[in-house]
């Protein structure tokens, strides 16, 4: 682990800054203290010196909550805890220095930009972008015991103990013991419930039958060359690490997981990773592994395992582990990104502060388990024991119908963000845990419902009365973070036109037009308002003659029992639906229940849709810039099929032993992505149903890349869906996305308006991002050199020729207007040292070394550096282009044509020599 200057932690303290959720209290839980604080000294600060405590958060490079989350969400779910973290006094300002910790298997997302170190980080978790594996320690029986390398003991090949949490866990025991001469220790309990203590030893409370269980743990893995260490609920497995611990070579599986300091460890030198496409064959791909290393080779890996788990992750260098990922991630705390969060006024008139909200589509992509977030309760039926079936919700009776009940679940999708939903006349809560159901099924968490009764103010105590009750049932229903109940006030409570949907139910006819006029001013211009009467032909009337004398439009309905207007002028549009990837995650086993007419079916469980298990693989073709656009044409078809975006730069332009180097540079953050393929023959095109694994450039593999027709022959067509489960792809240009621009502005909104230069800007800018690797490097030269104005010049001068003299003339044309000073990014050392004597100081290049000869520099070893060296060199170069003031650059080449992707420079001073 490196060392050096102490962080500088400002740290949030209970009672100044935040109080605990009265929930946990009531549960009896203690909120755990996160490891950075267990020992501090009374100044706040590490006793070893590795971080210190400050007074402000300015002055800190990071911002820490000093609990770990997983008590809070196991209480409250992650929906509250998004709520309660946004709240903190410095979270608007200073977001992405804040610090969380979240030690838990279901890895909830909290949709912050702040670090977050996790024991269960998702890879396909887009809403919390920055995540830290930190490992699961083993436990004592472990420890004590391990290593063991009586390697002359084994007598199998692997073992499984555990709990059966997980479909993953299940077809990968079954392969495995169905496997003809794959040797095996399998023993698990008959139940699925991991956290059971009457199934799972690590739970179990009775020493007697625990140790038994420990010691079978201990010796399957003595006897064994490896452990199975397959995903349950979580991402992971304690597993993986205790496998380490033990110096034996684990079998792990998961597309999930995010491996620990996987750019410096390469984990496949003593480990198997095996796909969950594949799990279904993994007895076979074990035994055919393990038949392909001599029992020394196996040894060794065994030894390498252990050796990688003393230096990275025992128990003792926790803290050393936190404070790495903290250092490593540092760069990204101090980039500027657009404002996530808000303040506007309140909606009601009497509340002088602003409420927080969130930009527009904050939650549209949202990835989260529902099974955590939200009850997402609605009514369902159930005898009395006389007179007809009420209608229940969490034993909340209900005078509405279930199906017009569930007409207002769907009404209230039309709401946009940050709306202001109204609701009187069912004083048990059941309309209000409707209204915030709609709102949850839609994605809308930004909004709010406020209930609206005439409470009797004398007996709103909590000993049964109705003001009482209905909080109680509200929170049951566990909607209570968008539910606000009023005991006062009625429509005079609000602003003028800052409700968007009012929902009036119970009014007599000779009341009703009394309570539309007062609340006609509230609603805001397209806002709806909804009237729900047992009485449709007495209230139809009246309703009728409001609209035409106050300017609202009836809304066609089907429901008999409810009258909805429009409030003349535009509406705001409403929370974005569509391209939402896995808007909520179905939970496996719980039944849904979908309203049909006026009764209540159930649905059956759902499980992974095939689109998840497929992939569009994106093969490398020329330079840096090249493959980029590749890429970017790529990005919009995943985000249109949902395609799982495996990108392979396992070519040795820029890897040296093989090794897909794109994940080391770059992160795809919004898009399903894939770090492996599945080994299946369902391959298209056809071409690559031998070449798939191929680790050369296209244009290394015999074929004529420029032909158009063996384009047509060797990769996808942007425009068209295919069923094979790998779909690949490949270019060098943006023509394909040219071709099929139509076609993705039709189906993905958000590129709707866009040309193909203007999607490129947006993939680029919001879904590649790089990784801290080069990003520090970036930040590091960019804050020496970048002081004022900057000129960025890539001058491409080896294979391809950019003339010098146009290019000159438009640098002194720029430094003149700009009063800049000139960044220089060659593939041409006697490029630098002309430019340099031409500019003397005004001109700054990164420092690299060039191939002898003036040879192609990324094509040509050079003495001293490895193929990756010059991945990053390029990379760097090209992000420091982008934050230059104005660009000049090789009309021929694209490298800088990625950089203006990546910029803010306007397309006046994207000056292309040709």
């Amino acid at each position: 682990m490196s060392k050096g200057a102490p962080l500088k932690l400002y740290l949030y303290r209970e009672g100044p800054h935040f109080q605990i959720p009265p929930e946990l209290r009531e549960n009896g839980v203690r909120p755990r203290t996160i490891p950075l604080f267990e020992r501090l000294d009374e100044y706040g600060s590490c006793p070893q010196g590795r971080f210190v405590s400050v007074a402000s958060p300015e002055e800190a490079d990071y911002i820490v909550f000093p609990y770990v989350l997983e008590g809070f969400i196991r209480v409250v779910r992650a929906m509250s805890v998004q709520y309660f973290i946004r709240q903190l006094p410095h979270f608007l300002h200073f977001e992405r220095k804040h610090l969380f910790f979240h030690c838990h298997d279901l890895g909830d997302p909290l949709f912050t930009d702040g670090l977050i170190l996790t024991t269960a980080p998702d890879r396909f978790n887009v809403d919390d972008p920055f995540l830290a594996p930190l490992p699961y320690f083993p436990g004592n029986h472990v420890l004590r015991n391990a290593p063991d390398f009586a390697f002359h003991a084994i007598d199998v090949d692997t073992n499984f103990v555990g709990a059966m949490s997980g479909h993953v866990r299940y077809e990968l025991t079954k392969s495995v013991s169905k496997e003809p001469g794959l040797r095996c220790i399998l023993q698990h309990p008959k139940s699925s419930d991991w956290s059971s203590s009457a199934t799972s030893y690590l739970h179990m409370k009775d020493p007697a039958r625990k140790q038994p269980m420990e010691d079978l743990f201990i010796q399957s893995m003595r006897r064994s060359w490896t452990s199975l260490c397959p995903r349950g609920n979580g991402s992971s497995s304690i597993r993986f690490y205790e496998t380490l611990c033990m110096g034996r070579i684990p079998v792990h599986v998961s597309d999930a997981y995010i491996l620990p300091f996987e750019e410096d460890i390469d984990y496949r030198e003593f480990c198997l990773f095996i796909p969950e496409a594949e799990v279904g064959m993994a007895g076979a791909i074990l035994r055919k592994w393990l038949a392909g290393r001599s029992t020394e080779e196996r040894m060794a890996m065994c030894r390498t395992a252990r050796q990688v788990w003393e230096r990275y992750f025992k128990p003792e260098n926790e803290v050393d582990i936190c404070l790495e990922h903290m250092r490593r991630h540092l760069p990204e705390t101090n980039v500027q990104g657009r404002a996530r969060y808000r303040l506007a006024p309140s909606p009601l008139a009497a509340e002088a502060f602003p409420r927080i909200v969130t930009v527009p589509g904050f939650y549209a992509n949202m990835i989260a388990d529902e099974q955590t977030l939200w009850c997402n309760t609605m009514p369902k039926e159930s005898p009395a024991p006389t007179g007809p079936a009420p209608l229940l919700v969490g034993g909340i009776p209900s005078g509405l119908s279930l199906h017009t009940l569930s007409r207002l679940l769907e009404l209230v999708r039309e709401v946009p963000e940050n709306a202001s939903v109204a609701c009187s006349g069912a004083p048990s809560g059941i309309l209000a845990i409707a209204l915030a159901n709609g709102l949850v099924k839609a994605g809308n968490f930004s909004s709010l419902v406020y209930g609206m009764e005439d409470w009797d103010r004398e007996a709103a105590t909590p000993d049964g009365t109705p003001f009482a009750e209905c909080a109680c049932n509200i929170r049951a229903a566990r909607v209570h973070d968008l539910v606000r109940l009023m005991d006062s006030g009625g429509p005079g409570a609000f602003r003028p036109e800052s409700v968007h949907l009012t929902v009036l139910a119970a009014k007599s006819p000779d009341v009703l037009p009394e309570a539309l006029s007062a609340w006609s001013g509230k609603l805001a211009p397209g806002g709806l308002l909804a009237i729900v009467t047992a009485d449709v032909r007495a209230s139809y009337a009246s309703t009728i003659q409001f609209a035409r004398d106050n300017g609202f439009t009836p809304v066609p309905c089907q429901d008999p029992t409810l009258i909805v207007l429009r409030k003349a002028g535009d509406a705001q549009p409403p929370a974005p639906l569509l391209n939402r990837k896995r808007r909520l995650r179905p939970v496996r086993g719980a039944a849904r229940l979908l309203a049909v007419g006026s009764k209540a079916c159930v649905a059956p469980p759902s499980g992974p849709s095939l689109e998840d298990q497929r992939f569009l693989a994106v093969k490398p073709t020329g330079g840096m810039g090249n493959r980029l656009l590749g890429i970017l044409c790529a990005v919009p078809y995943s985000l249109m099929t949902g395609r799982k975006l495996y990108v392979d730069w396992s070519d040795f332009m820029y890897s040296d032993r093989g090794e897909n180097v794109f994940p080391k540079l770059f992160k795809l953050c919004g898009v399903p992505f894939a770090y492996r393929l599945p080994q299946t023959p369902d391959v298209y095109p056809e071409f690559w149903q031998g070449n798939l694994a191929s680790n050369a450039l296209v244009e290394q593999i015999g074929i004529n890349h420029l032909d158009q027709a063996v384009m047509e022959q060797t990769r996808i067509d942007l425009a068209t869906r295919y069923p094979q489960t790998v779909a690949t792809f490949w270019s060098f240009n943006l023509a394909p996305m040219q071709a099929a621009l139509e076609h993705i502005q039709e189906h993905l909104p958000q590129f709707r308006c866009l040309h193909a230069d203007g999607i490129c800007k947006e993939v680029m800018q919001k879904h590649i991002r790089p990784r801290p690797v080069v990003s520090s490097r970036v930040d590091e030269f960019a804050a020496r050199h970048f002081t004022g104005p900057m000129i960025g010049v890539h001058v491409r001068h080896t294979d391809l020729r950019m003339p010098l003299e146009p290019t000159l003339r438009a640098v002194y044309d720029l430094k003149k207007a700009l009063g800049a000073r000139i960044f220089l990014a060659t593939d041409n050392q006697a490029v630098e040292r002309a430019l340099s004597r031409q500019f003397g100081d005004a001109l700054v290049a990164l420092p690299k070394r060039y191939p002898e000869n003036g040879l192609h520099l990324h094509s040509h070893r050079v003495t001293g550096m490895t193929n990756f060296e010059k991945a990053l060199d390029a990379a760097v170069e090209m992000y420091l282009l982008s934050r230059c003031d104005a660009i000049v650059r090789y009309q021929a080449s694209t490298f800088a044509q990625i950089s203006w992707y990546n910029s803010d420079v306007p397309v006046e001073r994207m000056i292309c020599v040709t």
